[in-house]
Formats: C-alpha cells, structure tokens, sequence
C-alpha cells in the first residue's frame, strides 16, 4: 500500500524505496507526488521534514491526525476492531469537507 502526500517542489534522483511522480490532474496542475512505501520513511522523513515545516493551512489538522493513525498502526492496534474504529473516529473528526467515498457507519458494518 502506498501513502500519498503532495508536496510542490521538484524531485531529488536516488530515492529506491519513495519516488516523485508528476501528478497532474489537470493540465494546470504542477504539483508533485512524493510516493513513500516504506513505514519506515513515513517515521524518519516525511514525518521530521513537516514537523520541522509545520503546514499553514487546515492540511496541519489533517498531518496531527495522520501522525496519530501512524502511531496505532505502529502499535498493531489497527488489527483489532477497536484500533479500526479509533483510526475512524480520527479520520471523521475533520470537520473539512472532502470527498470520502464510505461513511465511517458503511467501514464499520
């Protein structure tokens, strides 16, 4: 599983385990994708570079909460049904308007 996390600037070459893609949805779209699929880089890059860079926009709530999910995947939790609904209850809390494809009642049933 690959996490996603949208960074603008340009890719540095040598990366084996995370990549940059260009992502573009749109011909106006210059951002890039930065794909990390190792838990590990998760932990000691992308975490320190935005804790050292907080974000100034609401995506902080959203990395407070992605860093929580981290922990209690790190943890094991989410393997039991208590871990899943606590990553739920995080998840749902933004009160930011998105795009969820599932309601937090359709992933419990």
């Amino acid at each position: 599983m690959a996490s996603y996390y949208r960074i603008s600037c340009k890719p540095k070459s040598g990366r084996e385990k995370s990549s940059w893609n260009n992502h573009a949805k749109s011909l106006r779209d210059k951002s890039w994708v930065f794909v990390v699929k190792d838990r590990k880089d998760l932990r000691e890059k992308v975490v320190p570079f935005f804790k050292k860079n907080p974000l100034y926009t609401k995506k902080q709530q959203d990395f407070v909460i992605f860093m929580k999910v981290l922990d209690i995947i790190e943890q094991g939790r989410h393997l039991q049904k208590e871990g899943l609904k606590e990553i739920l209850d995080l998840v749902f809390s933004n009160q930011r308007i998105t795009n969820k494809r599932y309601s937090k009642e359709n992933i419990l049933s």
